[in-house]
């Protein structure tokens, strides 16, 4: 009898196990007829990556963005959005710092063309109620300088501030051998200030460079040109800006510390009638900071005048470039400094 019942569970076990393989081999069966037919309902789907936050997916991020100048030191990120809220939705905002502190300026991306077109019809408009007026640009298209005859370094700017001499060199890796990098950095503080040099090995690796020029780094466009060489001494680059039509205003830099109103005026004066000639003085101490505005009456004495950028006044080897908008109205040093305004953006009266 014991037997018996021994024999009856193995029965029950060896059913079971038949009912078991014979439900594997049933799924099996059934995926590679699914296979086979192209049935993916068994299949795991792939996740499509989301790129909607990705700079590089993104193809408006660098065609909408806009930069204004002017903004009041106090100015916050959400000033900025309230300003332009009205003209559509807002990627991002990025004021831009000189040595920690507010440099009234920003760039901003808006997610639709509409949305760019719109901004830029607030130029000139009040910013709230800070009293002045910001300037409001497209994003210009940056052209790389020509190349000057086996050229071998390139000068980038607009880098991220946070970036190192390591995420530089990795950065421009694949262009070809450095055998050099220079940091622009703040005689003072030491603080990295955006810009850099590299020497590569070979005139073709700057070619490669040149190449990389609007390219998005930690979300900030670079700009990269050819090294056109810099003033002896300092790290003045003589470049000439685009001209704004019917400019007629010059800054000139790098002046001797002694010079005078009429000795600047006689470097100028064959170049066409000047206006005026004012000299850019610190507003605590007066002392003069080594560089001047030229006004002619004629814009075509302005390019005349550029031309002198690279040569020597009293000893010194001037850069002179035109004067934009900007600067021309806010008064000051070259980027619009000390004309008038205080650090909360009021007009002085």
């Amino acid at each position: 009898r014991r037997r018996k019942k021994e024999k009856k569970k193995e029965k029950k076990a060896k059913k079971k196990a038949d009912e078991e393989d014979t439900e594997t081999e049933e799924v099996q069966k059934r995926q590679r007829n699914g296979a086979e037919e192209g049935d993916e309902g068994e299949r795991p789907v792939k996740k499509k990556k989301d790129d909607s936050n990705d700079d590089k997916g993104n193809k408006n991020y660098i065609k909408n963005s806009i930069h204004v100048n002017g903004l009041p030191y106090s100015a916050t990120e959400a000033d900025v959005r309230e300003f332009f809220k009205d003209c559509g939705s807002i990627l991002s905002v990025q004021l831009q710092l000189r040595n920690g502190m507010s440099s009234g300026r920003a760039v901003i991306d808006f997610e639709t063309t509409d949305g760019f077109a719109k901004a830029k019809k607030l130029n000139r408009k009040n910013f709230g109620d800070s009293g002045r007026y910001v300037i409001v640009q497209g994003n210009a298209t940056h052209t790389p300088l020509k190349k000057n005859e086996g050229c071998k370094t390139v000068f980038v700017g607009q880098l991220p501030f946070g970036m190192d001499e390591a995420g530089i060199r990795d950065t421009f890796k694949d262009c070809g051998t450095i055998t050099s990098l220079r940091l622009g950095k703040d005689k003072a503080s030491g603080n990295f200030k955006g810009y850099a040099f590299i020497e590569f090995e070979a005139t073709e690796s700057a070619d490669k460079a040149a190449k990389m020029n609007h390219k998005m780094i930690m979300g900030r466009k670079i700009n990269v040109d050819y090294d056109v060489g810099t003033i002896k001494g300092t790290s003045l680059r003589l470049i000439t800006s685009k001209k704004e039509e019917g400019c007629k205003t010059i800054f000139v830099r790098n002046l001797s510390f002694d010079i005078k109103k009429n000795n600047v005026h006689n470097a100028f004066k064959d170049c066409g009638k000047i206006k005026e000639v004012r000299l850019v003085t610190d507003k605590a101490s007066g002392d003069f900071k080594g560089s001047a505005f030229v006004e002619f009456e004629a814009t075509e004495s302005a390019d005349e005048a550029v031309k002198i950028s690279g040569t020597e006044i009293k000893g010194r080897v001037v850069h002179v470039d035109y004067v934009k908008s900007a600067r021309k109205n806010f008064g000051g040093d070259e980027n619009g400094r000390g004309g008038g305004r205080g650090r909360d953006g009021r007009v002085k009266k």
